[in-house]
């Protein structure tokens, strides 16, 4: 699947994820933003494990780690640290197309698809809260 294919395909399920979003009260939602970002967080370490190079599971752990604190700091405090969470995530994401860093994904698809979808609902938060 091309570039544009995987971030439309992003696109679309930001704008679903954001538009169902609307029906609750914005606390919930910033709380449910937070959680899945922590959640996406931690996919980085376990693709970290996957690779099996320590440098690559050091590396995405630590981003991993900084994704989680940053998820927590929009649950607990400032709507803000969610915008900055989800914006690193996207900029880590399109780094693992085409490997350039980090762990090597299973699908060249998933990080343009990603990065757009992460990307889109920070902006989302940005505009919302």
């Amino acid at each position: 699947m091309s570039f544009i294919r995987s971030s439309f395909l992003g696109l679309v399920g930001a704008g679903a994820l954001c538009w169902g979003l609307e029906y609750y009260a914005p606390e919930l939602s910033k709380e449910f933003l937070a959680i899945f970002l922590a959640l996406t967080a931690s996919a980085y370490f376990g693709s970290g494990l996957s690779d099996g190079r320590w440098s690559v599971l050091t590396l995405e752990t630590l981003v991993s780690v900084a994704v989680f604190i940053m998820a927590l700091g929009g649950l607990w405090g400032s709507w803000i640290w969610l915008v900055m969470g989800y914006g690193v995530h996207g900029l880590w994401d399109l780094g693992h197309r085409p490997h350039l860093i980090g762990a090597k994904v299973a699908h060249t698809w998933f990080p343009p698809a990603c990065w757009a979808f992460d990307w889109v609902v920070g902006l989302y938060i940005f505009l919302t809260f």
